[in-house]
């Protein structure tokens, strides 16, 4: 998001986020994703009014992102960025670099937001598919584009994997600390789509995806 996050920031007027949330393609090596990610988060995590303000801040930008992201493939594209940087965490711990860890705190931190929302307003299936690069075909239809590493069944258990691996692999000090944190939130928020239903739902595709786990 760029610079820092106040109980008084305008989401909807961040520049980054709505670049981030529209209708432009942004690749996953783009230098874009080093500036939404260097931000300072200064809100009171502890202050439930101000949770909750800020959440309904974020509402429009989210919801832009949930319905163009289907045809930019930016939620996609940061899933990528995302797991590249989960790849090198241990070694970035082990040197101290507080700046990426740092910046891999901030994505969890996004992609905990993101995960809520989404949620919040999709099927399993639905929010399973957000996870995939989409690609146009000379015809002019969308078509998902598998960029997923084996032996996963696809990106969303991928990312499963990775937050799990944070957990359990990731050295725990005071740099790491944010990191653990931010990813056990969202691993909760992946797994939470039966909080936000009227009826029980059948098997989580998520949970099938964690108790078959591959770590």
């Amino acid at each position: 998001m760029g610079g820092a996050v106040s109980a008084q920031s305008k989401p909807s007027e961040n520049v980054l986020l709505r670049k981030f949330a529209g209708l432009e393609p942004i690749t996953d090596n783009d230098p874009f994703w080093n500036q939404l990610l260097s931000f300072n988060m200064k809100i009171d995590q502890n202050d439930r009014n101000a949770l909750k303000d800020f959440e309904l801040s974020i509402n429009d930008p989210l919801e832009a992102l949930m319905y163009n992201t289907q045809t930019t493939g930016n939620f996609a594209a940061f899933i990528r960025v995302f797991l590249r940087r989960s790849a090198e965490l241990k070694m970035s711990a082990l040197c101290n670099d507080k700046i990426f860890l740092w910046q891999t705190g901030n994505a969890l931190m996004i992609l905990r937001f993101i995960c809520k929302f989404l949620t919040q307003r999709l099927s399993d299936s639905e929010f399973a598919k957000v996870f995939t690069k989409n690609i146009l075909t000379p015809d002019g239809k969308m078509e998902a584009c598998p960029d997923f590493e084996e032996p996963f069944e696809n990106t969303a258990e991928e990312l499963l994997n990775a937050l799990v691996e944070i957990l359990v692999d990731l050295a725990v000090n005071e740099s790491t600390m944010p990191v653990h944190i931010e990813a056990v939130k969202c691993l909760l928020s992946v797994l939470s789509s039966q909080l936000y239903h009227e009826t029980a739902q059948g098997a989580s595709q998520f949970y099938g995806y964690l108790m078959s786990g591959r770590w």
